[in-house]
């Protein structure tokens, strides 16, 4: 898991990199709604297909718990052939 900086409260957020950048933004967010969505209730997926954002995404939970136990659970999970790269934001 990755460090907690002091004073930084972890949010509910998790950011997602090393994605295929060739799976397509609607099917992208389909498929890792239903992957996280088993560690709690989901608020918003978001990615986008722009230069600098490609590979990448997040995923806001209702609590800070689901956030953690989603990337506790899979970091490293093999998602259209790449090992996704889990963290959960920080606050800032």
């Amino acid at each position: 898991m990755p460090e907690q900086i002091q004073g930084s409260p972890q949010s509910q957020t998790v950011y997602i990199s090393n994605l295929n950048e060739k799976v397509k933004i609607p099917a992208l967010k389909l498929a890792l709604t239903a992957i996280f969505s088993q560690f709690g209730e989901i608020i918003e997926v978001s990615a986008r297909n722009t230069l600098k954002c490609r590979g990448q995404a997040w995923v806001a939970f209702k609590t800070v718990d689901s956030a953690v136990q989603a990337v506790e659970a899979l970091q490293g999970f093999v998602f259209h052939g790449k090992d996704m790269e889990l963290n959960v934001m920080l606050h800032r």
